[in-house]
């Protein structure tokens, strides 16, 4: 799995929000909540790719077959006649 680009939205999202900080002290609140916003949909953003990323690298079991000695396709493995084996329909 890349981490890659985890850590560059992340990174960039905590610079924003340091970068928010100012406006919040210069009496710009609206200024520095935007920038938390923008902030926030970076980790949003963040999360979703390192998602993907995991989900590819780490596929789903494929399902095993299922055993079913009634359907066709069974085969007598005794070596014998076909009255030995199950579904021989004799």
């Amino acid at each position: 799995m890349d981490w890659t680009p985890v850590l560059v939205f992340g990174g960039i999202a905590a610079v924003i929000c340091l970068f928010a900080v100012a406006p919040i002290r210069a009496n710009r609140p609206w200024a520095g909540a935007i920038q938390i916003l923008a902030a926030l949909l970076l980790c949003v953003v963040a999360a979703l790719i390192g998602y993907e990323d995991y989900r590819r690298s780490h596929p789903a079991p494929a399902s095993a077959p299922s055993y079913d000695p009634g359907r066709s396709g069974h085969r007598c493995l005794s070596g014998g006649g076909n009255r030995e084996c199950l579904d021989s329909g004799s």
